[in-house]
């Protein structure tokens, strides 16, 4: 389990190599310290996840109008976090449908990369 410090120095990290340069659409509706992001920006963070590999994504939840539409995990899908082919397909899924929705995630961080943003 981590500590509220990990959690603080997982959120720093997150803001910093993934969330960077995107428009955080949480506007209070929910703890401060989960993200949300539209379909587009939503994509590029995937896409970041993706491409450093060791992170990995628990769980992806759509929002709609500020209210909880739906979840996915990777344990549905009988695969660890880092497997991009789950989120990737959970996002499709999403995507597929009528709604237009705003996007979080629960995120998982190696606790080494924790550890190396303190020595920044």
């Amino acid at each position: 389990m981590m500590t509220p410090e990990d959690q603080k120095r997982k959120h720093l990290y997150l803001q910093k190599y993934i969330f960077h340069g995107l428009n955080d659409l949480n506007s209070g509706f929910d703890a401060s310290a989960i993200s949300y992001f539209n379909e587009i920006q939503f994509e590029i963070v995937l896409a970041r996840v993706k491409e450093l590999k060791a992170i990995g994504i628990y769980g992806i939840e759509a929002w709609k109008d500020g209210e909880f539409w739906a979840v996915d995990t990777f344990e549905s899908y009988k695969t660890y976090p880092q497997d991009s082919h789950w989120y990737e397909t959970a996002f499709k899924k999403f995507r597929n449908g009528d709604e237009t929705f705003h996007y979080s995630a629960s995120f998982y961080v190696p606790g080494n990369y924790l550890e190396y943003e303190d020595e920044v």
